[in-house]
């Protein structure tokens, strides 16, 4: 039988964001999926989570008031920032639970208007040929079309690869359009800009790419091997403070 290198490593399946991580910092890869080390979100990711799950609530067949999500998003990033042992009085942390009702507001007319989704955060599974599939959740699903929700602060000057990628997924499993909406809040304008993905089939070549990569990195050997084949840039704003500390235990021996 031939050797499993993603099951030696305790690897049952592979993501867009684990791809993601290895092609964009592979230190960060192996620090994450073959240590298991610590890293934690900050007060952004927890406003895209609560945003996002906002926006399924009001969606769903419920159908709560804008006002009710509100609060229930505001009471979710509370519970988020508790469990990250996060100080609350902290601006960062205060900037965004304050943004979040503006998020909500701007977003959820946005989609109503689009009608109930087929589906929100549908689990899709894809076996490309390796001896684990690569797997991901659509926030939304309609008739030929997978949205990805982004909130931000800024609007991006084009998709990002990283983002290209993961909607390749997507739209690649349910054989759809792929678009991405971007919530976009600044002190001037609150809008969604939706942005059609059209290179999709590209892209999902280079998830391929990416994931055959990590199997050949697996095969190097054990973890403590496979981290010597590299080192990390702490410069990058990949790694906090935290992260480098616990990564400096796997590469300063």
């Amino acid at each position: 039988m031939m050797k499993n290198d993603f099951e030696e490593h305790g690897i049952e399946h592979l993501s867009a964001s684990s791809i993601n991580t290895y092609i964009t910092d592979p230190c960060k890869f192996i620090y994450k999926y073959l240590f298991n080390m610590p890293t934690k979100a900050g007060a952004p990711a927890w406003r895209g989570i609560v945003v996002d799950e906002a926006i399924g609530i009001y969606l769903s067949s419920e159908k709560p008031s804008i006002e009710k999500v509100k609060e229930l998003a505001i009471k979710r990033f509370r519970g988020l920032t508790e469990h990250n042992e996060a100080d609350h009085s902290d601006p960062k942390i205060l900037k965004e639970r304050r943004l979040i009702p503006t998020y909500i507001q701007t977003a959820c007319p946005y989609y109503g208007d689009m009608g109930k989704p087929i589906s929100y955060q549908k689990h899709v599974s894809i076996d490309v040929g390796l001896p684990v599939p690569i797997i991901g959740f659509i926030d939304l699903q309609y008739e030929g079309v997978v949205r990805d929700i982004k909130t931000v602060s800024r609007m991006p000057s084009k998709i990002p690869e990283t983002v290209k990628r993961q909607l390749s997924l997507y739209a690649t499993a349910e054989q759809s359009t792929a678009i991405v909406d971007y919530v976009n809040v600044t002190k001037t304008k609150k809008d969604v800009r939706s942005i059609v993905v059209d290179d999709v089939e590209e892209q999902f070549e280079d998830l391929i790419s990416g994931a055959k990569a990590i199997q050949r990195l697996l095969s190097i050997g054990d973890k403590n091997e496979i981290a010597q084949a590299f080192f990390p840039n702490f410069d990058s704003w990949m790694w906090s403070e935290e992260e480098t500390a616990n990564a400096k235990t796997i590469w300063r021996k």
